[in-house]
């Protein structure tokens, strides 16, 4: 349950984390407010970071590797609520640019992205209206 000064808070800090370190406190701190706008909010956070930040990888790793509720927020997070071309970055990002430590975490992540592609309705599909690979 989400009390309603914590919903203030979360919706407000949800869509502007900058980092992995942001994402990961406001998981720890808000994940019981996780629906809704708020949930669109980290679904943005997140995908800017996959789709624009991608060097940022290791620190993601750390801590998904070492809190598995944290890897399953992240993974839900690359949603039908994303844009079907940041979407597709993430998509070739996880297919393209991963470090070989974060094979099994890459992996997650593009099929994260290839499901809410897959789940995207017609007009908001990535423009050539599939993911490239």
């Amino acid at each position: 349950e989400c009390p309603p000064e914590m919903e203030r808070a979360a919706e407000l800090a949800a869509s502007n984390l900058r980092n992995w370190t942001e994402v990961r406190a406001a998981y720890l701190r808000y994940r019981t407010c996780d629906d809704g706008s708020i949930g669109e909010g980290f679904s943005d956070s997140v995908s800017v970071l996959l789709s624009e930040r991608w060097t940022t990888l290791n620190s993601l790793g750390a801590y998904t590797y070492a809190d598995s509720g944290f890897r399953q927020f992240v993974l839900k997070h690359i949603d039908e609520s994303v844009p079907g071309d940041r979407l597709q970055k993430i998509e070739r990002n996880a297919d393209r640019r991963c470090q070989s430590a974060h094979n099994g975490l890459c992996a997650m992540i593009r099929a994260s992205a290839r499901a809410a592609i897959a789940n995207l309705p017609f007009d908001q599909s990535p423009k050539d209206g599939a993911a490239q690979r």
